[in-house]
């Protein structure tokens, strides 16, 4: 996960240092496709570069939290499953990546398989566990499964947060990005200075 995140930063770092504008960018049209596709990539840099600065640090700061979020969650996702999985080889003699998420949850919820086949039927395809012998090791792994359920289900969730992010600060930078065209169209500051006559000359533009 560190190494996500270390990639994350370097984006964030160059997509705000062309987010902010030059001196001689200042006052030119900003182009819509452009702050879009900045925003698309990092939320808020749209916004930045638009000189939303506002709306770009709301978005840049959602996008951190929803990033940062998914990422751990992703990585507590794999440590238990790791566990459980762990767990039914070491007391169930049964191998880690081989069955279907039925298989374990089947495992998790009747410490036999005659239990399961009494009570539901035909278990899931794979071989038969016991886990009479090794009760406190079944609550165990019941209890990581479960934890791994509710997980995951929380990283899908972020994962959804993380396109609605991305999605709502592209529509924010394009809107943001026609605003300060459409200012540009009707007003304009130019200012010119001269260091060897020490004159500075300011010209205002405001067209109807």
């Amino acid at each position: 996960m560190t190494h996500k995140i270390v990639i994350y930063l370097i984006v964030m770092g160059l997509l705000l240092t062309w987010a902010i504008p030059t001196t001689a960018e200042t006052a030119s049209p900003k182009p819509v496709w452009k702050a879009a596709l900045m925003s698309a990539i990092l939320p808020g840099s749209g916004e930045f570069y638009t000189g939303a600065t506002k709306n770009g640090i709301a978005m840049l700061g959602l996008g951190a939290y929803v990033w940062g979020s998914y990422l751990y969650k992703s990585s507590r996702v794999n440590a238990l499953e790791e566990k459980y999985q762990e767990y039914a080889y070491l007391y169930g003699d049964i191998p880690p990546d081989t069955y279907s998420d039925d298989y374990y949850l089947a495992l998790s919820r009747y410490s036999t398989i005659d239990e399961y086949r009494q009570k539901r039927g035909t278990p899931p395809e794979g071989p038969g566990w016991d886990f009479t012998e090794h009760p406190r090791e079944w609550q165990v792994y019941r209890e990581a499964h479960g934890d791994y359920i509710d997980t995951k289900k929380v990283r899908d969730q972020f994962k959804s947060a993380i396109f609605i992010t991305h999605a709502v600060s592209v529509l924010d930078a394009i809107i943001a990005a026609r605003i300060y065209n459409k200012r540009q169209r009707h007003f304009s500051l130019h200012v010119n200075s001269d260091v060897l006559e020490s004159t500075i000359q300011t010209r205002l533009t405001y067209r109807f």
